[in-house]
Parts: C-alpha cells; structure tokens; sequence
C-alpha cells in the first residue's frame, strides 16, 4: 500500500494589529479553527502603538484561502489591520525552549549535544537545564528529528 503525498501549500506571514483586550486571541484562535485553517506559528505582543498588539501569523494555502483568511479577519471587531508580508524582506526566526531533565550520568553528553546544536544554556537548576536556540522553522524540525 502507497501512502498519500501531502500537497505543500505555500506559506502567507501576516501581521494582524488588534485592540489589545483580554479574549482578542481567543477571538481570532477561533477564526481559523471555526474555518478549519491551520496556524503554522503564531506570536503575539505589544505594538509600537499604545492600546495594540501585534499578531504574527503564518498560515498555509493557496492566495484564495490567504484572501478568504484576510476578509474574516477583518470581520472581527478588534482587529484593525490585516497586511500579508509573505512577499516582503524580512528576518524570520523561531525560538525554542528546550527543557532537559536527566541525572548526573547523562549531564554532559547532553551539554555536548546543546553545545553541537548551538544552544545556549539559559538556566541550571539541580537536574534540569534549559537551553535555548534562535533559528529557522526547518532548522528546529530538523534537529527535532534527528534525536527523537
């Protein structure tokens, strides 16, 4: 038996400013699960506007669904604009959080291993460490992967 390629949709960045009150993530959360898109990444703060927060969304689809998404956002009372930078230069990174637990014995083949991969050790307490590692999507998945 065959299994069934997955089609890769392109993936849309956009910038959603809204009203920065409690529910506002919520709200738009369940935009995209009523509608059954899928959020790829989502990362909300304050904007440089008193009052606003800044939502980046990165979305799959093709530029129909893209527009569909853009016009329900824009249904929604706090959100005051909606721009899709997919096509703008830009610096795009993820962070991850890495959070070991592991007796004595294993302690420095897991340093080794953080060093090897480029993270940073953020916090020591007792048996757990965190670490730390700013890069792309691909680049997270990858190491994700390879140490399953």
């Amino acid at each position: 038996m065959g299994t069934a390629m997955q089609e890769v949709l392109p993936r849309h960045t956009l910038i959603v400013l809204v009203e920065d009150k409690p529910g506002v993530l919520s709200q738009v959360v369940n935009l995209f699960r009523r509608r059954n898109y899928n959020i790829e990444s989502l990362t909300v703060g304050h904007s440089e506007t008193a009052g606003m927060s800044r939502m980046t969304v990165v979305v799959c689809g093709d530029d129909a669904v893209v527009e569909q998404v853009i016009k329900q956002l824009y249904k929604l009372i706090p959100v005051t604009k909606v721009t899709d930078i997919t096509d703008d230069v830009a610096v795009i990174r993820e962070l991850a959080l890495v959070r070991v637990h592991a007796p004595a014995s294993k302690r420095g083949e897991i340093k080794q291993l953080a060093i090897d991969q480029g993270m940073l050790t953020l916090r020591r307490d007792g048996w757990e460490k965190v670490f730390k590692r700013v890069t792309t999507v691909e680049e997270v998945l990858r190491v994700t992967e390879e140490n399953e």
